[in-house]
């Protein structure tokens, strides 16, 4: 849900149930092989992961199938971490990536 809507539901609904889930972390390469990752990233202006947003289905992103999906998070690229700009240039420089993607929510 968007953040706005949330803010009204918690804000209209009484009692609020909220319930919290671990992500779950991993790892995933994408080989490059000459081809963009054609991924869609979003990112808050102080945030410290970038959220998928679409997968193209020629890029390299697309060959990884089930183990990306709209929603997930890259927290890290080839281990290291930091905000959203670090992230994207060590994606940019990678000619192999090694993502470390958190995947939260599954079944809500």
């Amino acid at each position: 849900r968007e953040p706005a809507e949330m803010k009204h539901e918690l804000l209209t609904t009484n009692p609020v149930d909220i319930t919290i889930r671990r992500a779950h972390y991993f790892a995933v390469a994408l080989p490059k092989k000459g081809k963009a990752l054609d991924l869609v990233l979003r990112h808050a202006p102080a945030g410290r992961s970038l959220a998928i947003k679409s997968i193209g289905a020629s890029g390299a992103a697309a060959a990884a199938g089930e183990d990306l999906r709209v929603g997930d998070r890259i927290v890290a690229v080839n281990g290291r971490n930091g905000d959203a700009e670090t992230l994207l240039a060590e994606l940019a420089e990678s000619s192999n990536p090694e993502l470390t993607i958190s995947r939260c929510c599954e079944g809500l």
